[in-house]
């Protein structure tokens, strides 16, 4: 049956960022081209209902409205391959980077040492309760499974388990991330990286006028699950019509911010159906058959295939 394969960021090596965790284009293309000999792409103009059914088939899909995608989008036009582009809004209206990129800028580009420095800068004098010690620290244990890899440095440790820290004290510190990000970078580089990163509106209309599904990747990408129906509403809703305003067209698609299965809930899937979404994509590892729930797709991380094989994450 189908396989939906999911995409991020793919660029070139950037020396500013020298720890940022990406795919290289080469071995983008690389993989493109070993997946054409045995596989068959979603192709431009074809129903996408009908993928499920036929086997061997392929659907490429890219999170998080990147600016590479444009050039990624430009390609699949030329091979008439029709791919699923997932874009969150708020960087749109706000002109701001979403805290995850934030997250993933401050981690590719700064050691360990300098960015605890400035949280427990921020965290000085702030006593966390035992009910949120005990919290973190299951948090911490859930992180095990990144470090399986016995080659991996202390230094990728240390960052694994400082960002799993910063997103959790996010919870209560909601500006948190923004701190520490304005502490490390600059206004003025800020502005300068912004414009090289997100898609902008006349990107996003391009890519659909070269015939690519866009679908809404919520507003502030942030877990669903962990918020109450009234938020979700507000932010799905408002990224649909954002999208829809910009792209002139019935936006079908949801594509859920993290993915797995515990980032959404039921009200998540009751709001979809009543907006009138038609498809709504998860991540975990599983083929596309004609018995899923259109509103829980399942999809295969990139970096679990290895040339159209999918194979076990060592890290």
């Amino acid at each position: 049956m189908a396989q939906i394969l999911m995409y991020h960021y793919i660029q070139d090596f950037k020396k500013d960022f020298p720890d940022f965790n990406f795919l290289h284009k080469k071995n983008f293309f690389k993989q493109i081209n070993f997946l054409s000999q045995k596989k068959i792409f979603f192709n431009i103009g074809e129903d996408f209902e009908l993928q499920k059914k036929i086997k061997n088939k392929i659907i490429l899909s890219f999170d998080d409205g990147l600016k590479s995608h444009l050039n990624i989008a430009k390609y699949l036009s030329k091979q008439n391959i029709c791919g699923i582009f997932s874009i969150p809004t708020s960087q749109i209206i706000t002109n701001d980077f979403l805290d995850i990129h934030k997250l993933h800028l401050m981690f590719g580009k700064y050691s360990y040492k300098e960015i605890n420095n400035i949280l427990i800068e921020f965290q000085n004098n702030k006593k966390i309760s035992v009910l949120k010690e005990k919290v973190l620290f299951k948090s911490f244990l859930g992180q095990k499974k990144f470090f399986r890899n016995k080659n991996q440095s202390t230094e990728d440790k240390n960052k694994i388990l400082l960002k799993t820290k910063i997103n959790y004290l996010s919870n209560f510190d909601k500006k948190l991330v923004s701190k520490i990000f304005n502490k490390l970078f600059s206004k003025q580089y800020q502005k300068k990286i912004f414009k090289s990163f997100y898609l902008n509106k006349k990107d996003i209309r391009q890519i659909s006028k070269l015939n690519m599904i866009i679908s809404s990747h919520s507003h502030e990408h942030n877990n669903l699950s962990l918020k109450k129906k009234n938020y979700q509403l507000y932010d799905i809703k408002r990224s649909k019509r954002i999208l829809e305003t910009i792209i002139s067209k019935k936006i079908k698609f949801f594509t859920y911010p993290y993915g797995d299965k515990g980032t959404y809930n039921a009200n998540t899937l009751a709001i979809l159906r009543n907006l009138n979404f038609k498809y709504g994509i998860s991540v975990y590892n599983k083929d596309f058959t004609t018995r899923i729930n259109n509103l829980e797709i399942p999809r295969f991380d990139c970096n679990l295939f290895k040339f159209g094989k999918v194979i076990k994450k060592n890290v």
